[in-house]
């Protein structure tokens, strides 16, 4: 017998609230009464309703969601009972200091640091430095032979941007595969986001800023070699692949998630919208970094938390995070730790998922999607 009006149903509200709290696992409880709007039900239930909050007051019971495993929310699916731990804290706190994470098939987790240096976690110690800083290094990504890409932007004659894609060797040894002037030969834009990742076959993607332009480079005899697949609505934040390595997904500031098909002839097809991002209000998602795991769900880096995707492009729930995050990947043990990078910081916690490194590990065939 309540409202029914131009703000809802609150008796069916009611419902869905008692709902969303059982569903997410806390200990609930109700009483149905059959009143209109007004306070003769709750009055009469009032003394019971403290009796039942206040049960237990004298023990050091702690008040938390899914206390006897019995929740149906997703995420405990793939996160379990975890926590988030902290791994790296750098003295310098700022937003760009640590930008983008990724990892190896060995579960080895590379960072970016501010002034272009590589730091490396393998499990077992803390992140420690490798390699020599670079400057302008954005992004890094490892390809079969455990090379490390990597993504570098230098600033020179004015406000110009000169973009590098090079190759650091076991040795040391600095290949580069090719720089802004190749890809100004083929008319497109000097300048690329700080994004990329490796197909196991060794081909490189990136993202550009021109156009939204989403830049594949690879290596035809021995010349370096970039053209564009194709254009998004708006640039491209980061890039990932799919398990079977025949979609690409891209991040935008426009809260979406782009797919792009990618076939054996190298080139892009059915660019579209994979999803829409969850937000709170008008406020942007500002969705960077993503990885997937071996059941083909995407994992987004949001200021909302890790946005969790299945194989339609549902989000199914969000992955609180200590800090906003701005990238995700898989890595330790089994690639079944979560790793994020949130500016001055790099958090890990458990999952009872698995990583995919789609520069080191051939196309892995998830299982078909379900309801």
């Amino acid at each position: 017998g309540d409202n029914n009006l131009y703000c809802g149903d609150w008796w069916m509200a009611n419902q869905m609230m008692e709902r969303s709290l059982t569903w997410a696992g806390y200990d609930v409880n109700r009483a149905w009464g059959e009143g209109g709007h007004n306070a003769k039900h709750a009055t009469q239930i009032f003394p019971e309703v403290l009796r039942w909050l206040w049960r237990d007051w004298q023990t050091t019971m702690e008040i938390k969601a899914n206390p006897k495993n019995e929740s149906k929310w997703k995420g405990y699916e793939v996160v379990g009972d975890g926590e988030w731990e902290k791994k790296l804290n750098l003295k310098s706190p700022s937003e760009t200091t640590l930008r983008r994470v990724t990892s190896n098939k060995h579960g080895e987790v590379y960072a970016v640091r501010e002034g272009g240096q590589i730091t490396k976690y393998n499990g077992s110690t803390a992140f420690s430095d490798h390699g020599k800083p670079h400057e302008g290094l954005t992004d890094l990504a490892l390809d079969n032979e455990g090379a490390i890409w990597c993504l570098a932007q230098n600033r020179y004659q004015g406000d110009h941007r000169a973009t590098f894609v090079f190759r650091l060797l076991a040795d040391g040894t600095k290949e580069e595969r090719f720089s802004d002037h190749q890809m100004a030969d083929h008319g497109y834009m000097h300048e690329f986001t700080g994004s990329l990742c490796i197909r196991h076959d060794g081909t490189c993607f990136m993202g550009g800023i021109f156009m939204g332009a989403i830049m594949r480079s690879f290596k035809s005899g021995s010349t370096p070699y970039a053209m564009a697949l194709s254009q998004c609505p708006t640039y491209p934040n980061c890039v990932e692949l799919s398990p079977d390595q025949t979609q690409l997904y891209v991040t935008t500031p426009d809260n979406y998630v782009y797919s792009l098909a990618y076939n054996d002839n190298q080139r892009g097809e059915a660019l579209q919208r994979f999803c829409q991002l969850e937000q709170f209000g008008k406020e942007q998602t500002n969705a960077e970094g993503l990885c997937v795991d071996t059941n083909g769900w995407l994992y987004v880096a949001t200021s909302l938390g890790i946005q969790v995707l299945d194989q339609a492009g549902r989000v199914n729930f969000i992955l609180p995070t200590p800090k906003p995050a701005l990238d995700v990947c898989f890595g330790g043990k089994d690639l079944s730790e979560l790793f994020i990078a949130c500016g001055d910081t790099i958090y890990k916690r458990p999952t009872k998922a698995k990583g995919v490194v789609s520069g080191q590990q051939p196309p892995i065939k998830p299982p078909a999607p379900k309801l």
